[in-house]
């Protein structure tokens, strides 16, 4: 199982031996100095809700791939391309939950490209 994120785009998709089985959908992901890095990544903390404490949040469906940095649900409006992230991959609720459901501790994470603007 693979998670890609294509950061230029900000989308994000699983594939399951070469077919896409979640997504792809939109995401949110860090805005200038604090982009999400580009690079292959295995998922090694998951938690159904995980807190956040320099941001004091939770963080819903939390999948943690590199440092601080992960996957996880945002309540906030995702189709604003003006907002970002501390660096890690928004999902709207449903595609996080996904997500979840799609991937597993260990899974790869590919990130590529470069968020416009970072």
């Amino acid at each position: 199982m693979t998670a890609c994120v294509d950061l230029t785009q900000q989308t994000a998709w699983v594939v399951r031996d070469g077919k896409v089985v979640v997504g792809p959908t939109v995401v949110r992901t860090g805005f200038r100095g604090y982009a999400t890095p580009a690079g292959t990544y295995r998922i090694n903390k998951r938690d159904l809700r995980e807190w956040s404490d320099p941001y004091e949040v939770w963080l819903p469906y939390w999948q943690r791939f590199v440092g601080g940095i992960g996957f996880h649900a945002t309540t906030t409006y995702i189709h604003d391309a003006t907002l970002g992230s501390h660096g890690c991959v928004n999902l709207l609720h449903a595609d996080a939950v996904a997500m979840w459901d799609a991937l597993q501790l260990g899974a790869t994470v590919h990130t590529f490209g470069r968020r416009p603007g970072t």
